[in-house]
Protein backbone atom coordinates (compact mmCIF):
# COMPACT_ATOMS: atom_id res chain seq x y z
CA UNK A 1 0.00 0.00 0.00
CA UNK A 2 1.27 3.57 -1.13
CA UNK A 3 1.23 6.49 0.92
CA UNK A 4 -1.68 7.53 -0.96
CA UNK A 5 -3.28 4.90 -0.27
CA UNK A 6 -3.04 4.94 3.59
CA UNK A 7 -3.86 8.76 4.49
CA UNK A 8 -6.66 9.40 5.13
CA UNK A 9 -7.97 5.70 4.03
CA UNK A 10 -11.42 5.26 4.51
CA UNK A 11 -12.37 9.05 4.68
CA UNK A 12 -14.09 10.32 1.39
CA UNK A 13 -12.06 12.41 -0.51
CA UNK A 14 -14.61 15.58 -0.65
CA UNK A 15 -14.17 15.30 3.36
CA UNK A 16 -10.42 15.11 2.96
CA UNK A 17 -10.71 18.21 0.32
CA UNK A 18 -12.70 20.32 3.08
CA UNK A 19 -10.16 19.36 5.71
CA UNK A 20 -6.94 20.30 3.73
CA UNK A 21 -9.09 23.83 2.64
CA UNK A 22 -9.42 24.19 6.20
CA UNK A 23 -5.77 23.49 7.00
CA UNK A 24 -4.40 26.04 4.85
CA UNK A 25 -6.52 28.94 6.07
CA UNK A 26 -5.75 28.34 9.51
CA UNK A 27 -1.98 27.82 8.50
CA UNK A 28 -2.54 31.32 6.79
CA UNK A 29 -3.23 32.99 10.06
CA UNK A 30 -5.86 35.09 8.63
CA UNK A 31 -8.73 33.31 9.60
CA UNK A 32 -11.49 35.88 11.00
CA UNK A 33 -13.49 34.88 14.03
CA UNK A 34 -16.23 33.93 11.95
CA UNK A 35 -14.85 31.61 9.78
CA UNK A 36 -12.80 29.96 12.90
CA UNK A 37 -16.30 29.52 14.51
CA UNK A 38 -17.67 28.02 11.08
CA UNK A 39 -14.01 25.61 11.57
CA UNK A 40 -15.34 24.43 14.93
CA UNK A 41 -18.86 23.91 13.85
CA UNK A 42 -17.33 21.51 10.57
CA UNK A 43 -15.13 19.79 12.78
CA UNK A 44 -18.33 18.99 15.48
CA UNK A 45 -20.99 18.36 12.45
CA UNK A 46 -19.12 14.66 11.87
CA UNK A 47 -16.44 12.67 13.28
CA UNK A 48 -15.32 11.95 9.80
CA UNK A 49 -14.73 15.97 9.48
CA UNK A 50 -12.45 15.56 13.14
CA UNK A 51 -10.37 12.32 11.69
CA UNK A 52 -9.80 13.92 8.29
CA UNK A 53 -8.20 17.02 9.76
CA UNK A 54 -6.25 15.52 12.39
CA UNK A 55 -4.75 13.04 9.38
CA UNK A 56 -4.26 15.86 7.20
CA UNK A 57 -2.64 17.65 10.01
CA UNK A 58 0.11 14.96 10.75
CA UNK A 59 0.84 15.38 7.24
CA UNK A 60 0.91 18.70 6.85
CA UNK A 61 3.04 18.91 9.90
CA UNK A 62 5.62 16.26 8.86
CA UNK A 63 6.00 17.52 5.64
CA UNK A 64 6.41 21.04 6.08
CA UNK A 65 10.35 22.65 6.52
CA UNK A 66 11.34 25.19 9.01
CA UNK A 67 12.99 28.03 6.63
CA UNK A 68 15.15 29.14 9.39
CA UNK A 69 16.45 24.69 10.08
CA UNK A 70 16.40 23.83 6.16
CA UNK A 71 19.11 25.51 4.70
CA UNK A 72 22.32 26.95 6.22
CA UNK A 73 23.59 30.31 5.14
CA UNK A 74 26.28 30.15 2.86
CA UNK A 75 28.56 33.01 1.71
CA UNK A 76 28.56 33.81 -1.82
CA UNK A 77 31.39 32.65 -4.00
CA UNK A 78 33.09 34.67 -7.08
CA UNK A 79 34.13 30.99 -8.33
CA UNK A 80 31.31 29.56 -11.31
CA UNK A 81 30.70 25.80 -10.77
CA UNK A 82 29.77 25.80 -14.35
CA UNK A 83 31.76 23.26 -16.73
CA UNK A 84 33.92 25.22 -18.74
CA UNK A 85 33.28 24.95 -22.70
CA UNK A 86 36.32 22.91 -22.95
CA UNK A 87 34.53 20.39 -20.69
CA UNK A 88 31.77 20.37 -23.62
CA UNK A 89 33.97 19.98 -26.48
CA UNK A 90 35.42 16.60 -24.61
CA UNK A 91 32.27 15.15 -23.83
CA UNK A 92 31.11 15.27 -27.22
CA UNK A 93 34.36 13.94 -28.79
CA UNK A 94 34.23 11.06 -26.03
CA UNK A 95 30.39 10.81 -27.41
CA UNK A 96 31.54 10.44 -30.76
CA UNK A 97 34.94 8.13 -30.17
CA UNK A 98 32.46 5.96 -28.38
CA UNK A 99 29.55 5.60 -30.98
CA UNK A 100 32.49 4.95 -33.34
CA UNK A 101 33.61 2.22 -31.44
CA UNK A 102 30.05 0.92 -30.73
CA UNK A 103 29.70 0.40 -34.70
CA UNK A 104 33.19 -1.18 -34.95
CA UNK A 105 32.72 -3.44 -32.82
CA UNK A 106 28.81 -4.30 -34.09
CA UNK A 107 30.46 -4.60 -37.85
CA UNK A 108 33.36 -7.20 -36.51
Amino acid sequence: MSIDEWVGYGIPEEIIEQAISWLTRLDSGEMSDDEKALFMSWLDDDPTHRWAFEEMSTVWARTSIRPEASVPETKPSNKSTAPSAGYYSLLSYITIALIALGLVAGIL
